[in-house]
């Protein structure tokens, strides 16, 4: 048996050793474009958690829930803050529900469930579908009482 033959078998073998794992990797981690997705899905997760933040430095100091992200903005506790999305600039969405309650909304390319983020609070504040998700959140006791309006 000559060397030739052998060494176009090991060649072959390692050839499929290689393909086999990219094709694990892929199957495991995504592919580098779900990866890039998934990275602006926890941008935008990160902007929304510190614009509820912001929102709640807001009711603290001036008693009542911002009208629109760019009122938020335009205050001391919104200055710098980004509303709009990592990917396509589209702005977040803002709701006022009532005196306590507003929901803040992004459209994400990915679920994120619970087991998928990286801590237990994130876990449990902002897991999501892909596609429109709203997150209904509560401020605190409001320092004005019940009669606090928005802003």
């Amino acid at each position: 048996m000559s060397a030739r033959p052998v060494g176009a078998w090991l060649l072959a073998v390692a050839g499929v050793a290689v393909l086999a794992t990219v094709v694990t990797a892929i199957a495991v981690i995504g592919s580098p474009a779900q990866q890039r997705q998934q990275r602006f899905d926890e941008q935008r997760v990160q902007a929304l958690h510190r614009v509820g933040l912001a929102i709640g430095n807001h009711v603290e100091s001036r008693r009542r829930l911002p009208a629109s992200l760019a009122a938020l903005q335009a205050t001391p506790h919104g200055a710098g803050l980004v509303v709009v999305d990592p990917d396509t600039g589209a702005p977040f969405g803002y709701r006022v529900l009532d005196a306590r309650r507003y929901e803040l909304c992004a459209v994400f390319a990915s679920a994120q469930r619970n087991q998928d983020v990286r801590t237990a609070f994130m876990a449990a504040q902002w897991a999501h579908p892909a596609g429109r998700h709203c997150f209904a959140r509560e401020t605190g006791r409001m320092p004005g009482g019940p009669e606090a309006d928005v802003e």
